[in-house]
């Protein structure tokens, strides 16, 4: 019966990934408006919502281990991601009006209050972020009932809420933030994750009246306590951080060179963003179609990464190309505002989407590869989807603010 129930699951988890994103594009934009600065305001969001993607993966993930009702969990999730969602601008205006009076008090220098309205706002993104970073794990403690579809049940779900993503970041840069405004947003956004845990409640309750959640691998006798890590599970995990570290300094460099090229506008940016999305979702759903019954191994990993790394230096020699594209690509496509769009895309798919297809498929290999043991796959997934995002923190933090400027876009890639 789980397997029934998936395409209703898959497409919860696309409405998450959906809400999620619009989250951090408003969060963004709300944030510039108390920093006065779209550097500082962009830092924050990002560094919030990578760190509390991976501190709720790691902690709140091991409840998918220690509880039997893992999809109702996941809708109390979505549940408290709408509640605090809606709370989130006033927490905003209320950090700002506490920070402007403290600044009016005191003669502290500007850093350092700057440093702490980054902190407090940090705290204020970290709480929903942290109970988003815990539905992936518990979902694969509920989608997963045999080993031998793990991959390809991880990868569908990574797949579908990183589409679900790709939608959020469309939807809210192009059509959602114009229309209906920050505010008007983040309602919608919230609206979307109470409809989603109202429907998670539902599903619970009629899969019981059909006695169907015994499928749920929850439902088996509790086991030991999972031995230490070996060195090969360290390894794994530290080798699945540089990559999330490297992905993020592709992704750096990648805008800054089509930056160039395109500009640096609202619209440019989503597109970016958008089509790197898209190779990541896409090149997961395609291992979980493809690979996903398979084990790979060590060793496939170590090829992937091989393979992301060449695909990575094969976009340096189209960096220089790249003006001689957009003129060709304007020549053909004509002066219209939506024409000017279809280029960006255009360009920034010939530079992206091979090394992020590749991307999107370590996670479903590594959480494959990783995960030992059933009754363990929340602390697993969360593990791994923790050392990753990390790994990303650090990234973006190396990418754009110490690779970039000094060794230049070319080399930080290669």
């Amino acid at each position: 019966m789980t397997r029934r129930v998936l395409p209703f699951v898959y497409g919860l988890f696309f409405v998450s990934g959906a809400t999620a994103l619009i989250y951090e594009v408003v969060w963004a934009r709300m944030l510039t408006q108390i920093f006065g600065n779209t550097t500082h305001a962009i830092a924050t969001v990002l560094s919030a919502f990578m760190g509390g993607l991976a501190l709720g993966s790691y902690v709140l993930g091991r409840l998918a281990d220690t509880r039997r009702n893992a999809f109702l969990i996941y809708g109390l999730l979505e549940a408290g991601v709408g509640v605090y969602g809606l709370a989130i601008p006033t927490l905003f205006a209320l950090t700002q009006q506490a920070y402007s009076r403290l600044y009016g008090l005191t003669e502290t220098s500007f850093t350092v209050f700057s440093l702490a309205l980054f902190l407090l706002c940090f705290a204020v993104i970290l709480v929903p972020t942290a109970l988003m970073g815990a539905t992936l794990p518990m979902l694969s403690r509920f989608s997963v009932t045999q080993f031998a579809s793990l991959g390809r049940r991880v990868g569908d779900l990574y797949a579908i809420n990183t589409l679900g993503a790709v939608l959020g970041c469309a939807l809210s840069g192009f059509y959602l933030i114009p229309e209906l405004g920050l505010r008007g947003s983040v309602r919608l956004a919230a609206v979307l994750n109470l409809s989603v845990a109202t429907l998670v409640v539902a599903a619970v309750m009629w899969l019981r009246g059909h006695r169907t959640v015994a499928e749920d691998p929850g439902e088996a006798p509790p086991v030991s306590a999972a031995a230490a890590p070996s060195y090969l599970d360290v390894a794994l995990l530290a080798a699945f951080g540089l990559s999330g570290a490297a992905a993020m300094v592709y992704e750096n460099a990648w805008t800054r060179a089509l930056t160039l090229v395109i500009g640096m506008s609202t619209y440019s940016f989503t597109i970016m963003l958008t089509t790197f999305l898209v190779g990541l979702g896409v090149g997961s759903l395609l291992y979980a179609r493809w690979w996903g019954t398979r084990d790979v191994g060590v060793a496939g990993f170590g090829l992937l990464q091989l393979l992301i790394a060449l695909s990575a230096l094969a976009t340096i020699p189209l960096f220089e190309r790249l003006p001689f594209l957009f003129l060709r690509l304007h020549t053909g496509f004509g002066d219209s505002f939506g024409q000017f769009l279809s280029i960006q895309v255009a360009l920034s798919a010939i530079v992206m989407i091979l090394p992020t297809l590749l991307l999107g498929t370590t996670f479903p290999v590594v959480a494959r590869i990783y995960t030992q043991n059933l009754y363990r796959i929340g602390t697993s997934i969360g593990t791994a989807y923790a050392s990753n995002t990390l790994g990303a923190i650090v990234g973006a933090f190396l990418g754009g603010f110490v690779l970039i400027p000094i060794l230049g876009v070319q080399n930080s890639i290669g």
